[in-house]
């Protein structure tokens, strides 16, 4: 359950970046239709994408960085067995 967590938490991240997009789009076009005005609908869809996309780098990031915690993790364990420490 927890072995590659840092891929995992970046495939997550890249699900809720594309889930809130989609969502702004859906958003976007159904407030258009509603309000009858095309720049608000414009701006939901626009602002909602940003936003989604902001949101999810933060938690991207973080699963990169376990990810390059962990190669580093292996790399010092090769060379402390090389030097013999």
């Amino acid at each position: 359950m927890f072995e590659n967590i840092g891929n995992k938490i970046m495939k997550v991240a890249n699900m809720i970046c594309w889930l809130g997009i989609i969502g702004a789009v859906v958003a976007g076009i159904s407030t258009a239709a509603v309000s009858q005005n095309a720049f608000i609908g414009i701006l939901t869809f626009v602002v909602g994408a940003i936003g989604a996309w902001i949101g999810a780098l933060g938690f991207y990031g973080f699963g990169k960085l376990i990810n390059d915690t962990q190669t580093i993790a292996v790399q010092v364990t090769s060379i402390e067995m090389k030097i013999g420490k």
